[in-house]
């Protein structure tokens, strides 16, 4: 194998609020281009940073994550566009499909596409080893919560949280919208009395207000995030006669 570059990621703000990234080897200065919905905004600041993007990583065929991938492939030749071996009538201009567990490189980056199914059937994330390492987990993981359960089950998407716990607690953590804030509403009002919860939306809610992203978190955050909702779970059915009569009246 190749010995492992050292990446960059380029958080990409596009359309209303999705987020699409740069991997950059910068050893070679060859790139990925992670769900680029916004093509020319995507190339500009490629080129800004002088790195030459030859491949797409799309994370599913949702209009903005992969609606860029044709106008791409135009303005790149030869582009490499890789997504889910399923969805190849789904994701345009696909040109490598991926299974799990399959890895390619970019340049001495080493990427690896893990199958989430749940928010699509074809849902990937990819994973990108390192000090710390980095998953681009498109809409299977957000900051404060975690995909629509769209075209799957709740099995599925804990069997998909399960593995991304899995990573090291550094892996950096990049998702595809920036919902932080809406999130954290949605958690204050199932836990009004967290302190923990008010602190992490006045920040994200400061974050918004200077346009800059809360992204990314880590899979160390998302675990103490997940032992906090992890309460939400416990029995709370009456468990004796007395109080099952007075829940039945």
């Amino acid at each position: 194998p190749l010995p492992m570059g050292v990446a960059r990621v380029e958080v990409v703000p596009v359309l209303m609020d999705n987020y699409a990234y740069i991997l950059i080897d910068q050893t070679t200065h060859e790139a990925a281009a992670v769900d680029p919905a916004d093509p020319e905004k995507v190339v500009q600041v490629a080129t800004r940073l002088g790195a030459r993007i030859t491949t797409v990583l799309t994370t599913h065929h949702h209009w903005d994550h992969s609606g860029g991938n044709k106008k791409l492939a135009e303005m790149i030749p030869n582009l490499r566009i890789y997504g889910w071996t399923g969805d190849s009538r789904r994701i345009p201009t696909l040109t490598h499909v991926l299974r799990d567990q399959d890895t390619i490189n970019v340049g001495q980056l080493h990427v690896t596409a893990l199958h989430t199914p749940c928010h699509t059937t074809g849902d990937l994330c990819y994973s990108v080893p390192g000090t710390p390492g980095c998953l681009f987990s498109g809409d299977t993981l957000f900051v404060a919560g975690c995909g629509r359960f769209l075209e799957g089950e709740a099995c599925e998407m804990h069997t998909n949280l399960r593995r991304i716990a899995a990573m090291g607690l550094e892996t950096r953590i990049f998702c595809g919208h920036e919902y932080t804030v809406s999130n954290l509403r949605f958690a204050a009002l199932v836990e009004p009395g967290s302190g923990a919860i008010r602190e992490k939306l006045e920040w994200a809610q400061r974050k918004q207000r200077f346009f800059e992203p809360t992204v990314p978190t880590t899979v160390e955050e998302k675990l103490e995030w997940a032992q906090r909702k992890q309460r939400f779970f416990e029995p709370t059915v009456p468990t004796t006669v007395e109080e099952k009569l007075e829940w039945a009246q």
